[in-house]
């Protein structure tokens, strides 16, 4: 259960509802984002309690489903409670709200949409209040990406739901009096979809429509593995019991009906890389319909392009989010990830379909090859978060290196084993995947250590004179221009009369690189060497008490500590039961994982499929192995 206060200091804390067309992010009662359908789209209408209002509010979600409850507390005494849902079936959220004493709300839609109060045209559902909001086509989704199609929400009112005090420009006041009321927030991909779903919610019954929400949660809770009897008799059950729930519902409700999941309120793409946790945790709780979506997400998407890149829009055909080299890196994911599916499910059919994508991703990746190593995406954790510099995107990259080398020896057996490719072509790209393979240890390993960088992979490569990313002077994201000294800047600094210094090469030794080895399985390293650096580790984190992604930093990626657990699971070291217990205890007050710590603290975009994906899988396995 979470305290909100309407004079709180933000914590930052969100939760989300959704059913695949309609998601709508909240923090405790109020709504900060409401989108959909489909899940890309923009976000531009928020409905919170009055600042005014002396009021604090305990929310909670019920065990299985994304129904929660906001208790409102004014002076200590309870003076009512909201129920909140988004219908199983329609794109729109019901809020029933009961009241002993008035409550005053503010309505925000930005400004450049147009927002009509049409509550009379609902006269004979008993509505006492409607406004329609409608943003034009071409809004932005996520940074300069637009949408194609006009997103429309209906907001209507019953009971004493009712406008209050002034109507300035896009803002709303509205009041609600005691007794119950109903609110209903309907979307649609059209002007006529989003009016014919309001008039059919309208007319349901609300205990209805509740409750078949409630059987829909609930069929899709009761589809995971029962756990229970294959635990460790010493873990905290219900702790990780209420985890995996928390977590269920968390990607579920960013699940868009396309196979998408949402990387969280910031992100409204799909994006491979952040999917592929959250793949592997669907897959551990037995959710393998989910997972099969995600893959049929990637499928549709490439039959209509030919292509796949870092993020794509959600039912938003056409939109990708393109950065620095992003044939690398996700590519291995996509092809590692159709394989853990196979090995759960036996679904040959699925992988025989896709096989197409994934000839692709295999072939995109060997024109990258330079001294058998591949670079870093420019999306890649690392750099995104700021622990690695920009200007090693060209470098050798350990984890897109290995990434290949997991990928390609699932992938090429698959191939021999059902005579796909012809033997010449099948030889010649076993070839590329040994002699890299072979070259692994001589590129990555040093000092008995893991280089997450090797910049011998530039030596004698000529880089090209523009990418797509971001500018290394004023981080401005688009098209920037190699300035002659290997650094890519925007037009507008590429303009000015500064001028960046080429950057000396340097290598660095990132923990988390090093426990990824562990977490993809891979056999490049001995399990001697790897405890080895695992034994470096362990010591810092003992001394320390923390585990930042490098050396003397304060940022602890959001996946760090599962990846830890799962390497001291894998080793069977006794710090294990520590970490496990620092995983469950790293949870925020509605039991997500965030993007990044500084100094233990909750940063970057909440409620995130990928970190928790990682961090509750790592628990798991932790919990089965006796």
């Amino acid at each position: 259960m979470r305290k909100w206060s309407s004079h709180a200091v933000d914590d930052g804390t969100l939760h989300a509802l959704g059913n695949g067309r309609l998601a709508v992010y909240e923090q405790g009662p109020n709504i900060n984002q409401v989108f959909g359908p489909p899940y890309s789209s923009p976000s531009f209408l928020k409905l919170v309690i009055n600042e005014s209002e002396n009021v604090e509010t305990h929310s909670y979600r019920e065990t299985g489903t994304a129904i929660w409850t906001h208790r409102i507390y004014r002076n200590q005494e309870n003076i009512g409670e909201i129920t909140d849902f988004v219908d199983w079936h329609y794109p729109c959220l019901i809020r029933k709200i009961v009241l002993k004493q008035s409550l005053k709300f503010k309505l925000v839609v930005d400004e450049d949409v147009k927002l009509l109060d049409n509550g009379h045209r609902y006269a004979s559902f008993s509505s006492t209040v409607g406004l329609l909001a409608v943003a034009k086509a071409g809004r932005f989704i996520y940074g300069r990406y637009p949408t194609t199609n006009d997103s429309v929400l209906q907001v209507i009112g019953t009971g004493s739901l009712n406008h209050h005090g002034s109507r300035e420009g896009n803002i709303r006041e509205w009041w609600c009096g005691p007794g119950e009321s109903l609110m209903y927030l309907a979307g649609g991909r059209s002007y006529p979809e989003c009016v014919l779903t309001a008039e059919e919610v309208l007319s349901s019954d609300y205990n209805t429509r509740l409750s078949s929400s409630r059987d829909y949660w609930k069929k899709y809770s009761s589809g995971r593995i029962s756990l229970e009897s294959k635990l460790r008799r010493d873990v905290p059950l219900q702790s990780l019991m209420e985890a995996i729930d928390d977590y269920s519902v968390l990607v579920k409700t960013q699940q868009g009906s396309e196979g998408g999941i949402l990387a969280g309120h910031n992100y409204h793409l799909g994006y491979i890389r952040d999917q592929y946790g959250a793949f592997r945790c669907l897959l551990k709780l037995g959710h393998y319909d989910e997972a099969k979506e995600v893959l049929r997400f990637y499928w549709h998407t490439w039959r209509k392009s030919g292509f796949l890149k870092n993020a794509q829009g959600i039912g938003n055909d056409g939109l990708f989010h393109v950065h620095e080299n992003d044939d690398v890196e996700i590519t291995g994911y996509l092809i590692i990830q159709a394989f853990d599916y196979l090995k759960q499910t036996n679904d040959e059919a699925l992988i025989k379909e896709i096989c197409p994508m994934l000839e692709w991703a295999w072939t995109v990746q060997t024109d990258h090859l330079a001294c058998d190593m591949l670079p870093f995406n420019g999306d890649e954790t690392y750099i995104a978060c700021g622990i690695l510099p920009r200007d090693i995107i060209y470098d050798g990259s350990a984890e897109a290196t290995m990434l290949f080398i997991i990928a390609g020896e699932v992938f090429l057996e698959w191939l021999k084993q059902n005579q796909i490719w012809e033997h010449v072509k099948w030889k010649e790209q076993h070839k590329i995947w040994h002699k890299t393979m072979k070259s692994y240890r001589i590129n990555f390993w040093n000092d008995n250590k893991i280089m997450t960088n090797n910049p011998n992979r530039k030596k004698g490569l000529q880089l090209p004179r523009f990418r797509h990313g971001v500018c290394e002077s004023c981080s401005y994201f688009g098209w920037t221009e190699n300035d002659g000294n290997n650094r890519y800047v925007c037009a507008s600094c590429m303009s000015g009369s500064a001028v960046l210094e080429e950057k000396k090469d340097t290598i660095y030794y990132l923990q988390s690189v090093s426990l990824m080895h562990l977490y993809m399985g891979s056999t490049l390293f001995s399990r001697e060497e790897l405890a080895r650096i695992l034994d470096d580790i362990i010591i810092q984190y003992e001394r320390d008490g923390s585990l930042p992604s490098k050396p003397n930093s304060t940022i602890t990626l959001g996946y760090d500590y599962g990846l830890f657990l799962y390497g001291l699971t894998v080793l069977q070291h006794p710090l294990s039961n520590e970490i496990f217990e620092k995983i469950l205890s790293i949870r925020d007050s509605v039991g997500a994982w965030t993007e990044y710590y500084i100094n233990e603290t909750p940063q970057g975009t909440r409620y995130r499929p990928w970190e928790g994906g990682m961090n509750l899988e790592s628990a798991i396995h932790y919990a089965m192995n006796n």
